[in-house]
Parts: C-alpha cells; sequence; structure tokens
C-alpha cells in the first residue's frame, strides 16, 4: 500500500519540480527495461529523483 505523501511537507515541498515521482512513472521505467525493446540500454543508471539530483 503506497503511503500518502503531503504537498505540504517541506521535504516534498523542497523538491525542485514540487512533488515525488509517482509510483506509476517508476513502474512505466521498469516495464521498458524489461523488454526487448531497451535490449541497447546497458549498464546505465536512471535516476528518478524529481529533479532532486541532476547529473
Amino acid at each position: 500500500m503506497a503511503a500518502h505523501l503531503d504537498p505540504e511537507d517541506p521535504s516534498i515541498a523542497a523538491l525542485p519540480l514540487g512533488e515525488a515521482t509517482p509510483a506509476a512513472e517508476v513502474a512505466e521505467l521498469a516495464a521498458f527495461l524489461v523488454r526487448g525493446r531497451s535490449r541497447h540500454v546497458t549498464g546505465a543508471t536512471t535516476d528518478i529523483t524529481a529533479a532532486d539530483y541532476v547529473r
């Protein structure tokens, strides 16, 4: 069960996008990576951080 994230929570409000990444977006990336269409993605690091960390 997903925890409710309060947008007024200072740790959430402090993110550059002002919100946490929805679980559905993380699931979409995971689904892409396990399908055959991602066969050329090797040794990559994918950050899902709501722009809190940018390389």
